[in-house]
């Protein structure tokens, strides 16, 4: 595929998260696709069990959205600079980490992820997301100290 046909297929991705159409959103990832997050200690393997966790996310801020700021493709790679936008009211579950209650806050977390397109599908995803930020968004730890 080319650069522009792959950045398309994220971009429908995406729009598909943004819709909680699930079944279409899942549509995109091949059955053994491989899920490495900073929020998460272990990768996901397949696409079942991405979904388990794209649903566990939506369960703890079910107005979130998704927004691309920036994309960058090749014939089997695509680059993104996203912001996911949301607010906390349902549990957040991480695996290795423990519950965490809903909040109420809103957070703004920017993030990247790198793609391997394999066969029109997404075979790999590599996910980076400000953790600190996200953390002090939602209250759980206090911000770093303002600079004089």
């Amino acid at each position: 595929m080319s650069g522009e046909e792959n950045s398309r297929l994220l971009e429908e991705t995406i729009a598909a998260f943004n819709a909680r159409d699930l079944d279409r959103w899942q549509d995109y990832y091949t059955d053994d696709t491989v899920v490495r997050n900073t929020l998460t200690p272990e990768p996901v393997l397949g696409k079942d069990q991405f979904r388990q966790q794209t649903e566990e996310l939506l369960a703890a801020s079910p107005d979130g959205q998704i927004e691309v700021t920036n994309v960058v493709s090749s014939s089997d790679q695509v680059a993104l600079e996203t912001e996911f936008r949301g607010t906390n009211t349902g549990p957040l579950n991480n695996p290795g980490m423990p519950t965490v209650p809903a909040t109420g806050r809103e957070v703004r977390i920017p993030g990247g992820a790198f793609a391997t397109i394999r066969d029109g599908k997404i075979a790999e995803l590599r996910q980076y997301a400000d953790a600190l930020g996200m953390m002090t968004q939602l209250g759980l730890i206090e911000g770093a100290p303002e600079s004089d």
